[in-house]
């Protein structure tokens, strides 16, 4: 069995008028980070014919938003949307492959 764990994460804080430096930063670390990881290994897992696991790592930020930190729950909760497709696509497929996120 194939097993990627992506574990990417800034805690940036800000609000939504924070600078864009802040925003692309945080989003290039915590959302970007893993997702160049999945287009990474998944090709090559796909290719073994193996089962595999896809694990990226969230946060409950990224489902709850809690007021204080807009830029990090941005970046979470877009992640938690990327992982909710890429199981979806899989399944889709057939492939004996799941991708989940962990908080």
């Amino acid at each position: 069995c194939n097993f990627l764990m992506n574990n990417a994460g800034i805690g940036r804080g800000g609000g939504a008028l924070t600078d864009i430096k802040t925003f692309k930063q945080t989003i290039g670390v915590n959302t970007y980070g893993p997702i160049h990881g999945c287009l990474s290994f998944i090709p090559k897992m796909k290719e073994s014919k193996e089962a595999g696991i896809i694990v990226n790592t969230g946060s409950k930020q990224g489902i709850t938003m809690p007021p204080g930190n807009l830029v990090y729950n941005v970046s979470k909760a877009a992640l938690k949307a990327y992982t909710e497709g890429l199981e979806f696509e899989l399944m889709k497929e057939r492939k004996e492959k799941e991708a989940g996120l962990i908080i």
